[in-house]
Formats: structure tokens, C-alpha cells, sequence
């Protein structure tokens, strides 16, 4: 595979949301090329040419000279020399980069799926960038230096970054060899808070410099080691090397070989996602990874409006693309403007997708079929903007149609298939336009009238009061929510394969597809009917031993699961990795049931207008037993508030507040949702104790539900029990309890009354009692409130 037989290539040009500013001066653009390599023995590989002013590479032009004319010896045939002049590094070390894709496991190393970066920070407002990267998960900043205008203000502008950090965060400092004197930054540098300081000096004058050898453990070469030639083995500070202009990418391995001591940082010049995939698995190819940290925490610097050249979302943790090699090429052949430009890049990638990561077989082709029918009537509207309204019962093809809303650019509606008529009245007031698709068709199209661009996707959420309410997402902002979701579930063991028995309509069933699209793994779908969760153990995972396996469930299918007669569904669940449960509170003999067998569940916290946790409860954490608290994750802030809407201090039990990291970027959230939820923040963990509106004034007595519906779920012969207020005309609410009983018949009412009275106050004990088959839970485990309404008509 590693001789050339083809080539071809195509330049970018990408220009900086903001003018990059560093001491060599002023960028407002990154020009570069993408190459592709299709070699004799078969195969083909990807790399990128990304020449940068002052490192002594060669130019773009001389690099597209030498493209031209290999293809050109290459198209002659016979024995072509396809050596590379050492004159220009950036092309070597493309070529080494095309050997990398379609890339391979690494064997042995763990590394490979998540490699932890730095953030660059904002030059024009470095503190309000900090703030904003903070809250995506990094822990370590970079600050370009400008001393352009004297080191007191570039000094005075480090101390408040210093001044703003917490106590686990560094700070790293870049000075691109412009420092004008070394004396005022001596006692900065040697500030623990600050990790190194990256070229204070040019080459020329740091080679005559002496320093302290503390101090120059904390000093990193950068355009002084430009090239693998230049790269020296006996510095005691850091090298900062950029893959991407080192040149050959084998001598450097080797050179690392040697070198194992030395401290390297893998840097970024502004590459795209093949760049970027590749220097991720040179770092993680490193013989020496122990002493390798990153900083490849520049993404979003560049214009929105960047033609899908930066495929890779990275973060706080930068995890590899995974593609496929159909991916890749599909990503390709969108960016070439080949014979697959009519279809987006995204669209690609979706088909892709449908067609080799999801299963089963019979659900995959009916996806795709209705992705492909959806594609049509969604291309069928012109100019005018639309909604798509997808409410199949099967599924498959309800997830085919979501894809081909989000993979054309439109917006579109999740809508429950099994609503009645109410509730499509409901539905077409919260999103004018919407209604029921024609019997049999299961999707169509109506103006989107006032929704505001980027398309979103909608999904229904009825909350506790009951009328269809929908949160309009972005695709960014479910993406970034799923990268935080799968870092937090430790999708650094591999790609995981997710099985989903929840419903697409509901963003417990829309998140798991959003995962296994982003995440690398594959897909399986549960065939048929939600309501039939004892029938989940036919569903085997994808694969026989995939990296890593989750499932979804909500806390009513993993009790009937561990119900199931003979054990077989803890056997099935005992197959995954993770077991994610969510969308209702965990009744305590649940937890304790799951517990003993060995499951490995992590429990979430979060919400429609969240795309779903907000904080997650490990499986490490709950098989140790350890207090049941979640940890936030990334793609949200959190605060706990009181009833006047300040926030409080950790430990503090308060309101649930919740907002996006990135508001700007298209969540259901503009801002801070204050949720019915009472929690508690403890060490960037939150602590869920229930619903502060679930409160029963009775008389002038307030019952907390909780603590009734403990009591009643401690009687061996109740399996379950919700306490819930009704009006009354006299006491203003009384409490009611639904049980549902295994046994107890005979006065069963006067024996949970005495119960309740010998554990609580009298005001406690439910002034009426109705025996149910089932509590008024919904497919998701949320209190259904027409269901409820039924319940109580009970006599």
C-alpha cells in the first residue's frame, strides 16, 4: 500500500472568526491543502499540507508544484521516484499522514480513542473566554502574548487570567519569540500556576541565553524546532512540536525513540479534521506517551461558514473521528466537488451510517428507504423554509426520516405516532403548521412560518402539566451533548455499541442515535413495540465482544427486566458496560435489586430542553455504593437557587438551575431554566432529592409525597406507590395514594394508614386509596397526566 499510484487534492481557505494575533504578527486566514493518495497495492489515505510563516517550510505554491508534478510522473507510469525533498517538510509529512487513513487500531494502546487539550484562548477578551471553555470541560488555557505594546500590560493582562483560575487549572503562556526583556517575566513564570512559557525569545537569541535550571524546565522550544532535523536531545524544558510541518513522520518516531525523557507537547496550526485525526494518532502512536500532553484546543476560531472542513467537534478530551474508510471518502468527495457534492457532507455521513452502523439488518434497509423518501419531499420546497413532521410507529423508519430533516437542512418535528386527537391540537398550537401526516405516510412537510435558522430539531415534551409543549434543538447542540454524555460514560475504551429500546420521538430515544452518530459505534433499535419490554433479551448487542456496550433504559423496563421469570434478563443486562438509566426518579428497591446483580448502571439526570443528562452517577460509582450524586457534565452550567432566584453555596439544598455552555449555538435553552427539581452541589457533583412541586398543602399541613410513598413501598406487599394532591373543597388538597398491591387483600387501606401513622405525622396518612395495576407512568417512566386523571376517577 505505501507506493503512490494516484493523487489528487484540493486547497482550502479558512478565515479566523477573529484575527489571530501573535507575536509574528496578524493572520486573518489558514490556507492549505487536503490531499488524497490512492496506492498500487490498494487502499487510499488522506493527509493535509498546511504551511506556516516562520517555521521554514515551504510555501503552498511550491507544495502544489511538486503535487503537479508527481501526478504527472505518476500518470506516465514505469518506475516512478516518488521521493520527497526534504525542502518541503509539510508535504512529507502529508504523505506520512496518507499512510495513517483509513486510520487503524493501535494495538496496545488505550490512549488512542481520547487524548486530553488545551484551550486557546480569546486575544481579544481572554477572561470571557476562559469562563466559556471552562464550562466545556478544560482545565489548562493557552494565552498568546502580545508585548507589542510593553510588558507591563501584557504582564498586568496574565496576572488577572492567573488571578481567575481555580485551583486544579494552568496556565500556558506563548510568547512567539517577541518578549522585549526577560526580567519582568522571570517572577511570572516561575508562578506555579503558570505550566511553561512557549518561545519567550527568537531562536537565534535563545541559544545564547543562560537560565536558571528550574526556570528552564518551564521554558518550550517552538520555532526553533521547526523540522524533525532541528528537534534537540539534551533541552530540559518542553518542545513544542506542530506534526504537521515536522516532516517525515517515521524519523521523528524514531527520533522519540531515543529520546523518551523529553517533554513534548503535540501542537495545532490550525489544521482541518484530517490534520487533526492525524496528530491525535501520532500522539498516540508516541513510545513515550507518559510524557506527551496536547494542545489542540482551537476549534471554533474559524468562521461559521466553513464549508465542513472542520468535521471534528474535539473538546476538552479530543476524541478520534472514527470514520470509516467510506466516510472519509464521503467527506472527500463533498469537499472536491466530486460526483457526491449534490449531497452534503453531513448527508454522507448519515448514509453511511444507516448503512453500516445501524441494526438489525431488516431495521437498517427500512431506515434507509425512508431516508430516502424523506430526502424527497424534504428537496421538494424550493427556497421556502419547512418542517418536517415524522410520526412513523415503526421505529426505523421514524429515525431514517429524522436523519434526512437534519442531514438536509431542515427542520424538523418528532412527533408522538400515538397521539390522539387533543394532543395534535395541542401539538399545532406549541408549532404552528403541525398536524397529523396522512394515514400510511407517516411524514410530511408544512411551513415552518416563524422558526428561526438553523433548523432545528423538535421534540415533544408535556412535562407534568400535561399539554404538548416542544424544545427546539440544533444538531451542534445535541452533538456536544452526546461527546459530553460518551466522555462521561468512558467511551475512551472504544466506540461504544448502543442498543435503544426508547422511542425516537422522545429525546431519551433521539439521544442514543445522536451517540452512536457521533461516537463511532453502532446502533441497534428495538423492532416493535415500546410497551413490551420483557421482550428486550432478544435483542442481543451488535457484535460479539464490540469496546464497549450501552444500553438505555428508564427505571419501569429495567424492573421488568429483572422481574422476568427464570433470570434471564439479568443476564442480558449483565452484558453491557453500562447500563444508562433515566427519565424518572430510581424507587430505592430498584437501585438495591440492581445492585446485587452486579449491574453496571449509571444513572442521569436532565430533561427534554437539556438533550437529556446534565449530570451522570458511574457505574464505578454505583457498584462502590457511594452516595448517589452525578457529576456535570460539560456542555451545561449548573447552579442550585432559592426562591428568589439567587444562587447558593455548595451544600445548600435549592432549585435545579440549568443553561447551556454555548447558548449561541442553537440549544432548547436560551438561557438559565430554573427546573421544578430541588438539588445539591457538592464538589462539581449534583445530588437530585425530588420535585419541590410535588409539595401537599392539606389543611395547612404540607405532606412531602416522598416520604409517604417510602413509607408505603417499605410493606413487603406493595410493589409501588405514588402519593399525588387532589382539590378538596374543605382542606384545600387531600393526598391520595395509588398502590399497586401483591397481596394484602382484606382492609388493606386501614393497614397502609397504620403504617404511614406509625412512621409520620397523622397529617401524612392519604385521605383516599386507589388500588391500580400499574402506576400512571408513560413508555419513558414519566408520571402520564391523563393516565393519573383515569386513576383518580377510580372509585
Amino acid at each position: 500500500m505505501d507506493v503512490p499510484a494516484r493523487i489528487s487534492w484540493k486547497k482550502y481557505r479558512r478565515a479566523f472568526r477573529n484575527p489571530l494575533r501573535t507575536g509574528r504578527g496578524v493572520f486573518d486566514e489558514r490556507q492549505g491543502i487536503v490531499l488524497r493518495v490512492e496506492y498500487s497495492g490498494g487502499g487510499v489515505g488522506f493527509g493535509e499540507i498546511a504551511p506556516w510563516d516562520g517555521f521554514g517550510c515551504e510555501t503552498l505554491g511550491a507544495a502544489e508544484r511538486f503535487l503537479s508534478e508527481l501526478r504527472e510522473r505518476l500518470a506516465s507510469g514505469g518506475g516512478v521516484n516518488t521521493a520527497i525533498p526534504r525542502a518541503l517538510p509539510c508535504t512529507r509529512a502529508a504523505f506520512g499522514m496518507a499512510r495513517m487513513f483509513p486510520p487503524e487500531p493501535v494495538p496496545g494502546n488505550s490512549r488512542v480513542p481520547a487524548l486530553r487539550s488545551a484551550a486557546l484562548l480569546a486575544a481579544d477578551a481572554p477572561g470571557a473566554s476562559l469562563e466559556a471553555l471552562r464550562a466545556q470541560g478544560y482545565s489548562t488555557f493557552k494565552h498568546k502574548i502580545c508585548d507589542a505594546a510593553g510588558a507591563p500590560a501584557a504582564i498586568h493582562c496574565v496576572r488577572r487570567l492567573l488571578d481567575a483560575l481555580l485551583p486544579c487549572e494552568r496556565l500556558r503562556l506563548d510568547a512567539n519569540g517577541a518578549l522585549s526583556g526577560w526580567a519582568p517575566w522571570r517572577e511570572l513564570v516561575a508562578d506555579g500556576r503558570v505550566e511553561f512559557l512557549e518561545q519567550p525569545f527568537a531562536p537565534e537569541r535563545m541559544s545564547g541565553m543562560v537560565f536558571d535550571a528550574d526556570i528552564e524546565r518551564k521554558l518550550a522550544l517552538d520555532e526553533s524546532v521547526g523540522a524533525v532535523a532541528s528537534l534537540p536531545g539534551n533541552w530540559r524544558g518542553i518542545i513544542v512540536v506542530k506534526p504537521l510541518l515536522l516532516g517525515d513522520w517515521g524519523e521523528f518516531l524514531r527520533w522519540r525513540q531515543r529520546h523518551p525523557r523529553a517533554r513534548v507537547v503535540y501542537s495545532s496550526c490550525f489544521e482541518t479534521a484530517v490534520g487533526r485525526e492525524a496528530v491525535l494518532r501520532l500522539a498516540a502512536l508516541d513510545p513515550a506517551s507518559e510524557n506527551t500532553v496536547h494542545g489542540l484546543g482551537t476549534l471554533g476560531v474559524f468562521d461559521g461558514g466553513d464549508e465542513g472542513w472542520e468535521a471534528h467537534a474535539g473538546g476538552a478530551t479530543a476524541p478520534l473521528l472514527r470514520w470509516t474508510a467510506a466516510e472519509w471518502e464521503a467527506w472527500w468527495e463533498a469537499r472536491r466537488g466530486g460526483p457526491a457534492a449534490s449531497e452534503s457532507a453531513l448527508a454522507h455521513r448519515i448514509r453511511v451510517f444507516l448503512g453500516e452502523r445501524l441494526f438489525p439488518a431488516g431495521a437498517a434497509s427500512r431506515a434507509r428507504a425512508s431516508f430516502d423518501a424523506a430526502l424527497r419531499v424534504c428537496g421538494g420546497g424550493g427556497a421556502e423554509a419547512r418542517i418536517l413532521v415524522v410520526a412513523h410507529t415503526d421505529t426505523a423508519r421514524h429515525t431514517g426520516a429524522m436523519l434526512a430533516a437534519v442531514a438536509s437542512g431542515q427542520s424538523v418535528c418528532c412527533a408522538n405516532p400515538h397521539w390522539g386527537e387533543s394532543e395534535w391540537r395541542e401539538a399545532g398550537v406549541a408549532l404552528a403548521g403541525v398536524s397529523r401526516p396522512a394515514a400510511g405516510e407517516g411524514i410530511m412537510a408544512v411551513p415552518a412560518g416563524g422558526v428561526p435558522a438553523p433548523p432545528r430539531i423538535h421534540v415533544p415534551t408535556g412535562g407534568t402539566g400535561g399539554r404538548v409543549r416542544f424544545a427546539a434543538h440544533a444538531l451542534g447542540a445535541l452533538e456536544r451533548a452526546a461527546r459530553a454524555q460518551l466522555d462521561a460514560l468512558g467511551a475512551g475504551r472504544g466506540a461504544p455499541d448502543i442498543v435503544s429500546p426508547l422511542p425516537p420521538w422522545h429525546i431519551s430515544g433521539i439521544m442514543p442515535v445522536v451517540r452512536a452518530l457521533v461516537g463511532g459505534g453502532r446502533l441497534r433499535l428495538c423492532d416493535g413495540s415500546f410497551s413490551g419490554a420483557r421482550s428486550l433479551p432478544r435483542l442481543a448487542p451488535p457484535v460479539a465482544s464490540p469496546p464497549c456496550r450501552h444500553v438505555s433504559l428508564v427505571p419501569t423496563q429495567l424492573r421488568r427486566l429483572l422481574e422476568r421469570a427464570g433470570g434471564g434478563g439479568v443476564r442480558w443486562l449483565r452484558r453491557f458496560d453500562c447500563v444508562l438509566l433515566g427519565g424518572a426518579p430510581v424507587p430505592p428497591d430498584l437501585f438495591a435489586r440492581a445492585r446485587e446483580a452486579g449491574l453496571r448502571l449509571a444513572m442521569g439526570y436532565g430533561m427534554t430542553e437539556t438533550a437529556a443528562f446534565v449530570a451522570l452517577f458511574s457505574p464505578e460509582d454505583f457498584l462502590a455504593g457511594r452516595p448517589v450524586s452525578g457529576r456535570i457534565l460539560p456542555h451545561v452550567r449548573v447552579q442550585i437557587r432559592d426562591d428568589g432566584g439567587h444562587a447558593l453555596p455548595d451544600g445548600v439544598a435549592g432549585r435545579i438551575a440549568i443553561a447551556p455552555a454555548q447558548p449561541e449555538t442553537g440549544g432548547a435553552m436560551p438561557g438559565w431554566l430554573v427546573t421544578n427539581d430541588e438539588g445539591i452541589l457538592e464538589n462539581g457533583r449534583l445530588r437530585v432529592l425530588g420535585r419541590v412541586d410535588r409539595c401537599i398543602v392539606s389543611g395547612g399541613e404540607k405532606i412531602d409525597p416522598r416520604r409517604v410513598e417510602a413509607v408505603l413501598e417499605a410493606v413487603p406487599w406493595v410493589r409501588a406507590a405514588l402519593v399525588v394532591g387532589e382539590p378538596d373543597p374543605l382542606w384545600g388538597e387531600r393526598a391520595v395514594a395509588l398502590v399497586e398491591l401483591d397481596g394484602g387483600a382484606g382492609g388493606w387501606e386501614e393497614k397502609l394508614a397504620s403504617a404511614v401513622r406509625a412512621a409520620l405525622a397523622r397529617h401524612n396518612v392519604p385521605k383516599r386509596w386507589v388500588a391500580v395495576p400499574r402506576l400512571p407512568f408513560n413508555e419513558r417512566g414519566k408520571l402520564d397526566p391523563r393516565a393519573l386523571a383515569r386513576c383518580l376517577r377510580r372509585t
